[in-house]
């Protein structure tokens, strides 16, 4: 085990559906290192993980994301928007410099702490910040389908919703400029990052609020892009190394409901993403792996 920065924390957010999740994050990232401060961030009470918090050793913290005003058709997708909201105020409210982000449906397979001596020698010189950027479509107009309900929409169009959902006046060349980053896992100075959830932050709670919905689709990525455009003066954005966030869709081209992936196919990954393959037979068992090795199964934790 690599010894921590005292100034290096992580931090991952969770909510009632995805506890167990969350749980198995940070019980695989405890098995690698027992050391590094550990905040999860939750906006209701979760009796799962008070209880889990003495066994993994993490620090619960309770934020208030405000969104019985934000419309949402649904409760699955209320729950969503608390997701994102809670995100982004992890960086607002992180004291840790650096600081490390990874989402709920992560597992740790190395020392968490050994992401400070491969990146930290380009922090503050070659960049502030580090992302995976998206692939093949790097840019969001490139991608537009992600992001607007029309697929024919043209550039005039696209810009000027924009302006209307964020209250800005941003130009038409603009839209070939604002480039994807994945943020399901950040790595980055303190102050760089608390400055960019403070401008995200305020430009999503315009988002959730606009009347452009839902001609443009709640999506905290492009709120996260045009806070990064903005600010590109001051935060630079380095790419994250994939094994750092090896999202198994992405990188071993996982369609749904995948029975089937052999360990050796992520043997070189330190933060194995499951995401849109979560509920695969082969990443439950990957979790229910994690939660088993620390001995907190129990009936406050299950995995369906």
């Amino acid at each position: 085990m690599r010894p921590i920065g005292m100034s290096f924390g992580v931090g991952l957010v969770s909510g009632p559906a995805i506890v167990p999740f969350a749980a198995a994050a940070v019980a695989s990232l405890r098995q690698h290192n027992p050391h590094v401060p550990v905040t999860v961030y939750i906006d209701e009470a979760s009796p799962g993980l008070q209880r889990l918090a003495p066994v993994l050793g993490l620090h619960l913290e309770r934020v208030v994301t405000d969104t019985e005003n934000v419309w949402a058709p649904s409760p699955a997708e209320r729950e969503s928007v608390s997701a994102q909201l809670l995100k982004i105020k992890s960086f607002v409210r992180t004291s840790h410099d650096p600081y490390l982000y990874l989402d709920q449906d992560s597992l740790v397979l190395g020392d968490i702490g050994d992401v400070q001596p491969e990146l930290d020698h380009q922090l503050g010189g070659q960049a502030d910040v580090f992302m995976v950027p998206y692939r093949p479509e790097p840019t969001v107009w490139a991608s537009r389908h992600r992001y607007f309900d029309d697929p024919e929409i043209d550039k005039e169009v696209a810009i000027r919703l924009l302006n209307e959902t964020y209250a800005l006046s941003l130009p038409v060349s603009v839209m070939g400029e604002l480039r994807r980053w994945d943020s399901d896992v950040v790595y980055g100075s303190g102050s760089a990052l608390r400055l960019l959830g403070n401008r995200w932050l305020e430009l999503h709670r315009r988002m959730l609020g606009a009347l452009t919905r839902p001609s443009v689709f709640t999506q905290d990525e492009l709120s996260l892009s045009i806070a990064l455009w903005e600010l590109r003066d001051l935060i630079r954005v380095g790419e994250l190394p994939d094994r750092w966030n090896f999202k198994a869709g992405r990188v071993l081209g996982l369609g749904p409901d995948t029975p089937e992936v052999q360990p050796s196919a992520f043997a070189g990954a330190r933060i194995l993403r499951l995401a849109g393959n979560r509920l695969d037979a082969w990443a439950v068992r990957q979790v229910r792996a994690a939660l088993h090795g620390l001995d907190i199964e129990g009936p406050f934790i299950k995995i369906t």
